[in-house]
């Protein structure tokens, strides 16, 4: 048996350990397989623990595949894209369910 398999066997020995429940990658060898399992585990135990209206729509809204496509845009005048400092921080706030003044 070589180095990678020992490694590997470990490797599903640890990750059946932590949690019994939690379903092994389909395809080991790609790290996003192991990130996605672990990234759904979670955010179903943030979902679960979620008790307002208002808390459950900002994490479906958060969750949805390019609510942070702000983040990427450009900041340009010219385009219209630029955001002020204060503009900025406003919007990532109600975003967050922050309070703001």
């Amino acid at each position: 048996m070589s180095q990678s398999d020992l490694a590997l066997q470990e490797g599903f020995g640890l990750w059946s350990n932590n949690d019994p429940e939690r379903p092994l990658p389909k395809l080991p060898a790609v790290q996003s397989e192991w990130e996605t399992i672990n990234v759904q585990g979670k955010l179903t135990k943030v979902k679960d623990s979620i008790t307002t209206q208002e808390d459950q729509a900002r994490l479906l809204a958060s969750s949805e595949p390019h609510s942070g496509s702000l983040l990427n845009a450009i900041p340009s005048p010219q385009l219209g894209t630029r955001l002020s400092d204060e503009c900025f921080r406003a919007s990532i706030a109600l975003r967050l369910g922050c309070i703001t003044c």
